[in-house]
């Protein structure tokens, strides 16, 4: 049988499985999806990790605390929980004056003593070995768009066992090795930021449309700041905690015994509840906002809506897909007439990501030549594109390039349980599904940009 063979069998498998949708006593959310043909099981856990929950000066945080998890818990891996916190603190304060004070030789020595003796009261290896004792392999964690996946495969007769193994993590965090994934964090996202010639530009946009928005105030090139662990600790609370979470099991199980066994597994949580998300301020531009920054490299319109209502994320992907397809799209089209032959498109939505879509409609068109009148040309071809429903055939095209790319996703298990758990968490109101539609209305398409483009854009050119 060919890859391909077994791929469209696998899919065709996979049309009548309905996920089940519960949430376990300690307030947990589950979905379950039952594959037989999956012979393990994919569990995965989506949380946020984005600047909403983490201090202002600290981004990058809350995935920090999130990889030094996987370090071990104050029941798992400390051989005297005593002696490790207070060791843990005096290594916690040696690493805020060695960044206060970087290439101070003394300093660095006393960091790597107080390391080594905090390392000799705890085994970072012992939690990774529990849990392939269990057995579970592979924990991995990843992070995108603001959203953190652990990753675990393990096997339907083990879920009783994993899941205390779990439960231990989220209730008995000590973020064993922070410091050391924190430096590793804050130095990927200055390497980021100092090698993406657009973060201003983004910066500008933001600041124009959602001023309140988490990510203006920790906008800014990543400084050196070093988290207390005692904000770390409430960064991981806040974002593990049961009503905040979603648990996706994928494979080859009983799903009637696999809910029970989750039922008096999760039953209950110490966490205190967590503080309100604060939420950005959504309000429609009634006022076109622009602004230039220069320095960029390039020729580029950078433009932003604030998001309606979604009801389909489905309807929202096909949609973005659709404005930006140089194949399909009338913008396109419309850029190439009017002389822009070389520009090409990016649409993403929402931008920054955000649950149930709370965020902006960003467009952005390059154009190596030239962006002079760019703008308002792009303003009224927006306004015009939608007063007409898209043409049967580019909504197909666009249907089956979505079909595709699900294809990718469906063939490897752990990666559709965790985009599973993501969109679960991301479009909480929506059913969880792990087939894509074929056929998508292009009067819904039509709808949800002509609620986009009814009020005006913020704008900002980017220039070299």
């Amino acid at each position: 049988m060919t890859a391909a063979l077994a791929c469209c069998l696998s899919a065709q498998g996979q049309q009548a499985v309905k996920p089940i949708d519960f949430r376990s006593p300690d307030g947990s959310r589950f979905v379950l999806v039952p594959i037989p043909d999956v012979p393990q099981v994919h569990w995965a856990i989506a949380t946020f990790a984005g600047p909403a929950d983490e201090p202002h000066n600290l981004p990058g945080l809350a995935i920090a605390v999130q990889r030094a998890s996987l370090n071990g818990t104050r029941q798992t891996g400390s051989l005297d929980p005593e002696a490790e916190g207070k060791a843990l603190v005096e290594l916690d304060l040696a690493y805020a004056e060695l960044l206060a004070n970087p290439g101070d030789v003394e300093r660095m020595q006393r960091v790597n003593t107080l390391r080594q003796h905090a390392d000799s009261l705890s085994d970072h290896s012992i939690f990774g070995r529990v849990l392939a004792a269990a057995p579970a392999y592979a924990p991995v964690i990843g992070l995108r768009d603001g959203v953190a996946v652990l990753q675990l495969t393990t096997l339907a007769s083990s879920l009783q066992d994993v899941g205390h193994i779990l439960i231990d993590r989220r209730e008995n965090q000590v973020l064993r090795g922070l410091p050391a994934q924190w430096m590793r964090e804050i130095t990927a996202r200055q390497n980021a930021f100092d090698n993406d010639p657009l973060t201003p530009v983004y910066a500008e946009l933001l600041a124009l449309a959602i001023p309140d928005h988490p990510a203006v105030a920790a906008g800014g090139r990543p400084g050196r700041s070093m988290p207390r662990r005692t904000q770390g600790l409430k960064v991981w609370m806040a974002t593990q905690h049961p009503n905040r979470t979603v648990q996706v099991l994928l494979g080859n199980f009983d799903p009637a015994v696999a809910q029970q066994v989750l039922q008096q597994t999760f039953t209950s949580t110490q966490l205190p509840a967590p503080p309100p998300t604060a939420q950005p301020t959504l309000r429609p531009i009634r006022n076109q906002r622009r602004s230039t920054v220069i320095g960029t490299g390039r020729n580029m319109v950078a433009m932003a809506w604030t998001m309606p209502d979604v009801d389909d994320p489905l309807v929202l992907e096909a949609a973005v897909r659709w404005l930006q397809d140089q194949a399909v799209s009338p913008l396109a089209d419309k850029l190439r007439r009017a002389g822009h032959k070389t520009a090409t498109l990016q649409c993403r939505a929402p931008w920054p990501m955000a649950a149930e879509g709370r965020g902006l409609f960003l467009l952005e068109v390059t154009d190596p030549t030239s962006i002079d009148g760019l703008a308002n040309l792009l303003v009224t071809a927006c306004s015009e594109i939608v007063e007409k429903k898209p043409s049967n055939r580019s909504v197909h095209s666009i249907a089956m390039a979505l079909q595709r790319d699900w294809t990718m996703i469906t063939a490897d298990p752990r990666w559709l349980a965790a985009e599973t758990a993501r969109s679960a968490l991301l479009w909480p109101r929506s059913t969880p599904r792990i087939t894509r539609r074929v056929k998508f209305d292009p009067v819904a398409i039509q709808s949800l940009l002509q609620a986009v483009f009814a009020n005006q854009p913020v704008i900002v050119e980017a220039k070299p």
